[in-house]
């Protein structure tokens, strides 16, 4: 099963369809509590809007949930960033609507039907300062 954390945005239900093909799906928000109930194999973190530093919800799901492979979106990325002491700042560069490459490192539940190598979509104003990320 995969837990996906909707951080009230719409593109959520996009990545819901998606991971029906392949698992069960439950879908929580953030200040649900019933989610630290749940055994997923997987967690999967959804855009949202603001920043990770705005809300103590996301840290303690991260938190509880660290052990388990966990797939971040957008905010979730930024979150997973956050949480593991990296920096979330501003862009220079807005990047609405871009398409970027990523590669696949690590094999997990969350991307065996994924290619390695893949085209994503990039949406957002905020980055993850690479420089500011600890060890």
């Amino acid at each position: 099963m995969i837990l996906v954390i909707d951080n009230y945005d719409s593109f959520t239900y996009n990545l819901v369809d998606m991971l029906r093909n392949f698992d069960e799906v439950v879908i929580k928000y953030p200040d649900d509590d019933s989610l630290y109930h749940l055994k997923p194999d997987a967690v999967v973190i959804s855009p949202g809007p603001g920043h990770p530093a705005d809300t103590s919800h996301l840290m303690r799901i991260i938190d509880f949930y660290k052990e388990l492979p966990i797939l971040g979106v957008c905010l979730g990325a930024q979150a997973l960033y956050h949480y593991y002491g990296g920096e979330v700042r501003v862009g220079e560069q807005v990047m609405h609507g871009k398409v970027d490459r990523i590669q696949f490192e690590a094999p997990s539940i969350l991307y065996q039907h994924i290619s390695e190598y893949s085209e994503i979509m990039r949406y957002h104003s905020l980055i993850c300062d690479e420089e500011t990320l600890p060890n």
